[in-house]
């Protein structure tokens, strides 16, 4: 039977499958967590992106992004993303600009 189907046997799996590999733990990177990074304008919305490096590759996050585990383990280490558990200041997520200096004497 040159192109039929052929037959399996019980047990076996198909190549590139194993049993017990897990799916790497994904997080979403959102903009208002986010506490350092570069503001750009996309599509009329405010975003930020910042650089990271992981296991020597650097990577280029931007808010709204999925990343893996060591990633967002990079970010919270390099101070872009808040520490779980923590809670992030609202006078650093209102703030989009920087305000002027107010140069007049009271």
């Amino acid at each position: 039977m040159l192109f039929g189907k052929g037959r399996r046997e019980i047990g076996v799996r198909p190549s590139g499958t194993t049993p017990g590999l897990l799916q790497p733990e994904m997080y979403v990177v959102a903009y208002e967590k986010m506490l350092k990074g570069n503001k750009l304008a996309r599509r009329g919305k405010p975003i930020r992106q910042v650089a990271v490096v992981v296991n020597g590759t650097v990577r280029l996050v931007t808010s709204g992004d999925s990343v893996d585990r060591k990633t967002y383990e990079a970010l919270v280490l390099g101070g872009v993303l808040p520490a779980e558990g923590t809670v992030t200041p609202p006078e650093l997520i209102e703030a989009e600009e920087p305000q002027g200096v107010d140069l007049t004497d009271k």
